[in-house]
């Protein structure tokens, strides 16, 4: 074998191992953007005393922006912290 096409294959293994490697250590991303508390969340607090989860949901992303894994993280959130109507 020519010692170019040696330094060839060899090159391209170590690139190869180094991005398998990198990939494996690279920290997790940080999500898009933080969870964002309301200032006023009664409309959203209403409809969650309501039962109406999916519009509280549908509200609470109109009001802040937020994706829907976020969002329904958050309303999740307040849902726990509000007390039980029965």
């Amino acid at each position: 074998m020519d010692a170019s096409v040696s330094a060839y294959l060899i090159n391209a293994v170590l690139l190869i191992a180094g991005l398998t490697l990198g990939r494996a250590t690279r920290a997790p991303s940080p999500p898009s953007r933080p969870i964002t508390p309301l200032a006023d969340d009664m409309p959203v607090r209403t409809l969650l005393a309501e039962g109406n989860t999916i519009e509280a949901l549908r509200v609470y992303r109109q009001m802040t922006g937020q994706d829907i894994r976020p969002s329904r993280a958050a309303i999740e959130a307040l849902a726990q912290r509000l007390p039980v109507r029965r």
